[in-house]
């Protein structure tokens, strides 16, 4: 078996224990919650234990604890479902814009998740809604949003549209944000890389607006594929996410080997279902843990996994950028003769070649001076 990594996607031990006070069952939450104290202050968790207090609320109320911290994690689980609900608000608006212009939609993530798995907006946080549109239908998309009042935070060129696969939108009224996909994997931004993704979604009606999300078995390795990507910080709600999924059943196991063959991400795939099968109890057939751990991995998948698997330094994110181009270029959607250079001259949208090299140097330069400031702190 695929031992894991030291990426940030991992929880800490302390984060784990957390994480099964939140979502496991029983007296293993229970002694879990136990193991916390005395010294468990939510004050002053790290964003991403902060993420899980919602779910640690709920699983206590179920289990019937009483707790004198109890009145405070319900407050924290309150204020994570206001903050959602106006989120959601903003997407009813912003489904409804692009459901008026003819445009298809398939939400993923939180959104998606929320409405199917966990049926509680306070349950979930969520620093934004994803949105994905056909491949094809991006820029028409853009242009009805921009007239609806959402704005991309960066410029979106031809090149950024063909080698990336999302921007964040704003919504000017409210300040509510969204991703705008057009592609539901940054791994696989090929034309007709979405096509059986989109043919094997299912419908879903988010705040009354017609529109569909992943079949159970894609979302799951979606879930799985982003979760591992390399982060500065530690996105723990993946977990929870794949639990929530699983949970609810129907997965095809077949379809979700297929994918993570054909999508070449083995590798992330079967290190991060053993960890919660192991760690969680999480229902993943053994023969469907054998058959990935089986799977042959490319060399480039194999390049990938240590990068996500390392946590980023000077280089930032260069080790990443650099697989991508690798992707794209397998994919034919790269064939300019100055290579990795346009591809970062496109993805950050710099005026020309010659911008390149500034701007890397710059990007190490504010890293250098940050890890200084957290040192010196």
């Amino acid at each position: 078996m695929r031992e894991r990594g030291a990426g940030h996607y991992w929880p800490s031990p302390t984060q784990e224990t957390l994480l099964r006070a939140a979502v496991m069952s029983g007296a293993d939450a229970i002694e879990a919650w136990h193991a916390l104290q005395p010294g468990f202050d939510v004050d002053h968790l790290d964003r991403a234990a902060r993420r899980l207090v919602p779910l640690l609320s709920a699983n206590l109320d179920r289990l019937g604890v009483d707790d004198p911290l109890a009145p405070r994690l319900g407050a924290l689980r309150r204020d994570t479902a206001a903050r959602n609900r106006h989120r959601f608000e903003a997407g009813r608006r912003l489904l409804t814009a692009l459901a008026d212009a003819g445009i298809d939609t398939l939400m993923v993530k939180g959104g998606a998740l929320i409405a199917q798995a966990y049926h509680d907006p306070g349950l979930r946080p969520m620093s934004d809604l994803d949105v994905v549109v056909p491949t094809a239908r991006a820029t028409a998309a853009l242009e009805v949003l921009s007239r609806a009042g959402w704005s991309a935070r960066v410029r979106t060129t031809p090149g950024f549209l063909r080698m990336q696969h999302a921007v964040d939108l704003v919504e000017a009224d409210t300040a509510a944000r969204c991703d705008l996909h057009w592609h539901v994997y940054w791994e696989c931004c090929g034309p007709r890389a979405d096509d059986d993704l989109w043919a094997a979604s299912v419908p879903l009606t988010f705040e009354g607006v017609a529109t569909r999300s992943l079949g159970p078995a894609d979302q799951l390795l979606h879930l799985c594929v982003h979760g591992s990507r390399r982060a500065r910080s530690s996105p723990l709600l993946w977990i929870p996410d794949c639990l929530s999924v699983l949970g609810a059943g129907g997965i095809d196991w077949t379809r979700l080997l297929a994918q993570a063959r054909q999508r070449r991400v083995v590798l992330r795939a079967a290190t991060m279902l053993a960890y919660l099968a192991r760690t969680f109890h999480a229902p993943v057939p053994g023969d469907v843990l054998a058959a990935l751990e089986a799977s042959p991995a490319s060399r480039l998948e194999r390049l990938e996994y240590r990068v996500c698997n390392r946590p980023q330094g000077v280089l930032g994110e260069l080790p990443s950028y650099w697989c991508h181009y690798l992707r794209l270029r397998a994919d034919g959607q790269v064939t300019s003769p100055f290579g990795f250079a346009r591809y970062l001259q496109e993805t950050w949208r710099l005026g020309s070649l010659g911008d390149v090299a500034r701007g890397a140097l710059d990007r190490a330069q504010r890293r250098v001076r940050a890890a200084v400031i957290r040192e010196s702190h």
